[in-house]
């Protein structure tokens, strides 16, 4: 699984690129998912399963794939773009924000690699894939929201992707579950 999160992940990126947005690999990702991990008439499982816990787990591997793809656009366009003379890249202010980023993306990278190996091994996953729904989706509205302000009143240029980045991320937040859906799992998994 883990091995297909990365191939989410960099699926999410060229999609992006070539303009499909989030949403077409959102889906195509998802379908893919939930064959694999349930076809009807498996014996033993239920058709239906525990399948939102793969699509969150999906969902949050496609948050990571935007916030990666936002940061690598900052970062390039950090080291391009001139401001008093300088690249913008070498203030401290632009550095911290990328540094920030790249951190953000770390962390949910981890929590969607935790809940794929439980997965891979058979065991409960369900709140460890709602945890990297809800972080991934938040984290992905914090990174593109970053991108787009290093990139200044350039980044709403539809030309650029981080526009499209922009647009695509709300649906990581409310689809497939909302924020507060998989807030309500988290807290069911910890007996409230």
């Amino acid at each position: 699984m883990i091995r297909w999160l990365r191939l989410v992940a960099t699926a999410t990126v060229i999609l992006s690129m070539i303009g499909l947005g989030v949403i077409a690999g959102l889906f195509l990702v998802a379908a893919y998912f939930l064959t694999q991990a349930f076809p009807l008439g498996m014996e033993g499982k239920p058709a239906m399963g525990p399948f939102w816990a793969v699509v969150a787990g999906t969902a949050a591997g496609i948050s990571i794939g935007l916030g990666q793809a936002a940061l690598d656009h900052a970062v390039a366009y950090a080291r391009e773009r001139e401001q008093f003379g300088r690249k913008i890249a070498s203030f401290q202010a632009t550095q911290f924000k990328l540094a920030d980023m790249a951190t953000e993306i770390g962390a949910g990278r981890a929590l969607v690699y935790k809940a794929a190996w439980l997965k891979d091994r058979g065991r409960p996953f369900a709140q460890e894939a709602a945890m990297a729904k809800l972080y991934t989706g938040e984290l992905a509205r914090r990174v593109v929201n970053e991108a787009l302000q290093i990139h200044g009143g350039y980044g709403y240029m539809e030309e650029l992707p981080i526009a499209r980045f922009y647009r695509d991320q709300k649906v990581l937040e409310i689809g497939e579950g909302t924020n507060e859906v998989q807030r309500l799992v988290i807290a069911r998994h910890l007996g409230l």
